[in-house]
């Protein structure tokens, strides 16, 4: 079950501040990069496209990869797919 442990820890276990979209967004501050840069930002189409990849592996693929691709998108599921349950 290595793969659900580093699931979990890509997501922050049971601390949302220490999931990597968060801790990435700390980095970034650290170097200087302004708060209202890091939230206006968004999702180039190249990323947007691997991303829905990703979900779509999730959602038709074995238990083993649909996991593995959770774990190598590094984010969250914004509000919205995790209340519907998809894209």
């Amino acid at each position: 079950m290595a793969v659900v442990n580093n699931l979990a820890e890509e997501h922050g276990g049971s601390h949302a501040a220490e999931a990597h979209d968060n801790t990435f967004k700390r980095f970034l501050a650290s170097l200087g990069v302004a708060a209202e840069t890091i939230d206006a930002a968004t999702e180039g189409p190249e990323v947007r496209a691997f991303n829905h990849a990703l979900w779509g592996a999730c959602t038709m693929a074995e238990p083993e990869l649909a996991f593995a691709c959770l774990g190598s998108s590094s984010t969250r599921l914004p509000e919205s797919r995790a209340r519907s349950g998809g894209p």
